[in-house]
């Protein structure tokens, strides 16, 4: 039906089931089992095509729905936790729209926290790293194809010790690159490919997909 936010949105609905059902699932396995904090940290968050008007159907409200439930739940219960959102967006507009949406769930009184971040997400890296301080750390990485997130620029944030990280890789639309022969092509697939040289390390005899996944 075209009244669903996701009519023709078949692969956005998929990456957000599997996001709402990962948090869910992971938030309450951490704060019951002795975490007393948590940061969730979105790299490229938007908003880019919603069809909502409060975004419900976007990754960074569901994420603040998810987490916001969780938080409050274990609160009634008399077990009150710290939440911690970093949402980061390079485009302007879009991060109006983003701070607009997400500043009225921070609740410091709540040790509900939300801030946001107007740039790349590589340049986030020291903010988001200070911010997580010694908290558990869930990093979404879902970026419009596959270049922002070189992980020599967001290594700190990938080491910090607690975490989980979630990327989106678009093995597709990388695979495809990959067999290209155009440079520029060639050298956007370095930073998360393991480097300039990359295609130098791919084993002949095996799926170029499959050698992908592997470097």
């Amino acid at each position: 039906m075209e009244t669903d936010p996701y009519f023709k949105r078949e692969q956005t609905a998929t990456k957000h089931f599997i996001l709402r059902r990962y948090l869910q699932t992971l938030v309450y396995k951490l704060f019951l089992g002795g975490h007393r904090e948590i940061s969730y940290i979105d790299g490229f968050s938007g908003p880019w095509e919603t069809q909502t008007e409060d975004f419900s159907d976007s990754s960074f409200m569901i994420a603040i729905d998810v987490l916001k439930t969780a938080h409050y739940d274990l609160k009634a219960q008399g077990k009150p936790r710290t939440t911690r959102c970093f949402f980061v967006e390079k485009d302007r507009r879009a991060y109006e729209l983003l701070t607009e949406a997400v500043s009225k769930h921070h609740s410091p009184q709540d040790s509900f926290y939300v801030a946001t971040f107007n740039g790349r997400f590589e340049d986030a890296t020291s903010e988001i790293v200070k911010f997580i301080g010694n908290s558990f750390a869930l990093v979404f990485i879902d970026p419009t194809g596959w270049t922002g997130y070189s992980y020599d620029a967001i290594r700190p944030v990938l080491r910090h010790a607690p975490n989980e990280v979630l990327i989106n890789f678009m093995y597709d639309f990388v695979n495809r690159a990959a067999a290209m022969s155009d440079p520029k092509t060639i050298e956007s697939l370095d930073p998360i490919l393991g480097g300039p040289g990359w295609k130098g390390r791919l084993k002949g005899d095996v799926p170029l997909g499959q050698e992908i996944e592997r470097i």
